[in-house]
């Protein structure tokens, strides 16, 4: 008995530099990136981010026989369609988050995010944009040079502890002058937003 089998070609899909080799994978990723980039257009999100949750859908679909990809996308749809911001998405099958857990704390912490770094002067009406990246090197980058910002009244070393154990963009946004109407002079994180240039 003759069996000649063939495989032409490979599937090689790409989302934001990231390689899917599985079609379905990649049809039901691209399908959650579109819903993430309508809703939350100004967030610019890693590779990383792209890779594991990639990863994930596919252990959920693998793990589960019961479980289709189109109800994978439903449960996502779900998730990204009820969250304010892109930080408060929980991702979640009918309620469960096995293989998420960890995707999840990351989206919180905000390191699957780009963001900018901002120093605002209120009194002065000034605003200088610092660094731009993601999590880890605005904290490194504040760790570094915050004593350029620092008034006589602040407590250096606080203000280094406090960086050294800050787990989200907010807890870099630092004050440093205020009144009291509010801050006068602090660091300020913003989304990056996706600029195609």
């Amino acid at each position: 008995m003759k069996n000649e089998q063939i495989k032409k070609q490979e599937f090689i899909g790409k989302i934001n530099g990231v390689e899917i080799r599985n079609e379905g994978n990649y049809n039901s990723m691209c399908f959650i990136m579109d819903n993430l980039s309508m809703n939350f257009e100004k967030t610019e999100v890693t590779g990383e981010f792209v890779k594991e949750l990639s990863e994930a859908i596919r252990e959920l679909w693998l793990g589960n026989d019961m479980l289709e990809m189109s109800e994978i996308e439903k449960e996502f749809y779900e998730c990204i369609d009820t969250a304010d911001n892109f930080s408060e998405i929980e991702f979640g099958i009918y309620g469960d988050d096995c293989y998420l857990e960890e995707i999840n704390q990351k989206i919180k912490n905000n390191r699957y995010e780009f963001g900018k770094l901002y120093y605002r002067d209120i009194e002065n009406g000034t605003e200088e944009l610092l660094k731009y990246g993601v999590f880890n090197e605005l904290k490194e980058f504040i760790t570094e040079n915050v004593e350029n910002y620092v008034t006589e009244e602040q407590d250096l070393e606080k203000l280094k502890d406090e960086i050294k154990n800050a787990e989200c963009f907010a807890d870099l946004e630092t004050v440093f002058a205020e009144n009291e109407e509010g801050p006068l002079q602090r660091f300020v994180i913003e989304d990056a937003g996706y600029d195609e240039d």
